[in-house]
């Protein structure tokens, strides 16, 4: 049982990853840039995505 307790976990970690992922992707678009608050670093979409 403990394994099926881990593996739904993992499923909804997944689950949860990309739907962030996505919403990322959407406000900022393939290419776009975040910049950093208080440091006014620009960084690229999936650098904000590891971030």
């Amino acid at each position: 049982i403990a394994f099926s307790v881990y593996y739904s976990m993992m499923n909804v970690g997944f689950a949860i990853a990309g739907y962030v992922v996505d919403k990322v992707r959407g406000g900022l678009g393939e290419y776009g840039h975040f910049t950093v608050p208080y440091l006014g670093i620009q960084i690229s979409t999936y650098q904000t995505i590891i971030l």
